[in-house]
């Protein structure tokens, strides 16, 4: 197998284990996840390495919207559609071979904190989420929510000494 072949492989596996049915399935239409699996699978992950913040959030916006259309008959909702990008662009960054091969490690500090319910909880916990939106559901994020979200984010993971992203390590189904 050559490097190349290894990298698309450990991309296509990252794919199938960070966005699966049970997390598709209340977000999306049914057979949803095997499209949004194979758009994280062909994304070139050169898009978004060894950038700067903006150049990261503005590709992170239009990957979004990318993968929105990604369905059959309907556009999924921007908040699943986030959450998915949010899933797999943490899991390439944790896997040693991708974060190498395609400099991951420079957009850790960029990467977003995925959103659920759990996480929203937590954060709302926190002093510094206490005027937060209420969270109802991820279907129902829109990008002025989500920067609430990830501002508080921010600031909570700063407090604790590391990237926001790693506070889904904490939050998720504590």
């Amino acid at each position: 197998m050559t490097s190349a072949e290894l990298r698309r492989e450990m991309q296509r596996h990252v794919a199938m284990v960070s966005v699966v049915g049970t997390t598709v399935r209340t977000m999306a239409p049914s057979g949803s996840t095997k499209r949004i699996q194979g758009f994280l699978k062909s994304l070139d992950l050169c898009l978004v390495s060894d950038t700067d913040a903006d150049r990261f959030a503005e590709t992170l916006d239009n990957l979004t919207e990318q993968l929105r259309n990604v369905g059959e008959n309907e556009p999924l909702y921007w908040g699943p559609a986030r959450k998915f990008i949010n899933l797999f662009l943490r899991d390439a960054t944790y896997n040693c071979l991708l974060r190498h091969d395609y400099r991951l490690h420079s957009i850790e500090p960029f990467l977003e904190l995925p959103l659920d319910s759990h996480v929203a909880t937590a954060l709302r916990a926190d002093y510094e989420g206490i005027a937060l939106p209420e969270f109802t559901r991820v279907i129902d994020v829109d990008p002025v929510f989500s920067a609430s979200y990830q501002t508080v984010a921010s600031a909570i993971a700063a407090r604790e000494g590391v990237v926001r992203v790693h506070l889904d390590l904490k939050y998720w189904r504590p």
